[in-house]
This record gives C-alpha cells, sequence and structure tokens, in this order.
C-alpha cells in the first residue's frame, strides 16, 4: 500500500487519496476544481481504474480495455481534454501490463507510451517521499 510522509510527520494512505493530495497541490493543473461536476467525473475514473481496472483478473481486461479505449478514442484524456490524475494512474496501470504479461496491443490507447509525458507536474510529484508500507 502506498505512503506519503509529509514533511510534519503526517501520513497519506491509499493510492486514489494521495493523488488527490498531490493534484491539490498545483491547484487546477491536473485535477478540476472540488465540488464541481468535472472533479466528480475524475473520482469516477479513478474508482474505475481502481477497481475495475488494476483489482481485474487478465481475462477480465478485456471488457474494461475496450470501454477505456473508446473513451480515449473520443477525447485525447480520461476526462476531456486535459491531462487528469486519472490519466496518471492509468499510466501507472498499464505499465504493470509488462509485468504481468498482459498483451494491451488490442487496445492501443490502453497502452502506457499513449498517455505521454507528465509535464511540469512529475517535478513536483518526485519531490515527495513515497514509499510502500
Amino acid at each position: 500500500m502506498p505512503l506519503l510522509d509529509l514533511d510534519d510527520g503526517t501520513r497519506i494512505s491509499e493510492a486514489s487519496v494521495i493523488q488527490q493530495y498531490v493534484a491539490g497541490l498545483k491547484s487546477g493543473a491536473i485535477a478540476p476544481a472540488f465540488g464541481t461536476l468535472p472533479r466528480w467525473t475524475l473520482m469516477e475514473w479513478l474508482a474505475f481504474i481502481s477497481a475495475e481496472v488494476r483489482e481485474r483478473t487478465v481475462q477480465a481486461l478485456g471488457n474494461r480495455s475496450t470501454f477505456i479505449a473508446k473513451t480515449l478514442e473520443s477525447q485525447p484524456y480520461l476526462t476531456g481534454q486535459e491531462f487528469s490524475i486519472a490519466d496518471a494512474c492509468l499510466f501507472v496501470v498499464s505499465k504493470w501490463s509488462a509485468l504481468h504479461k498482459v498483451d494491451l496491443s488490442p487496445w492501443p490507447a490502453c497502452r502506457a507510451d499513449r498517455v505521454g509525458a507528465l509535464g511540469d507536474f512529475a517535478t513536483d510529484a518526485e519531490r515527495r517521499r513515497v514509499r510502500r508500507r
């Protein structure tokens, strides 16, 4: 389980919570504002990736990958026109495909190399001390 240690000693756990915390450090950069419909859409994608993609068996991934691929055929990113933490999450999960020998070639939109660069945000995220507990 991921764990984020903050400078003040506070610890935050659970990937989707850490993602939203980090997204909040750079307001509006990779997550819509809290309380807006786009933020709820983002939270849907995070839950879907966590529950329906990351935790599924290889056989069950086809339907989920097809759903993601269809979404990405009509827009550049999961939540629309802007990169978000949902795309970063999909990037990480899709990187695991090689480790688990899952062939994503039928769904090129789901491959990690499709997500693209994280841009300036990556430098902020790299400064955070994240470790596994």
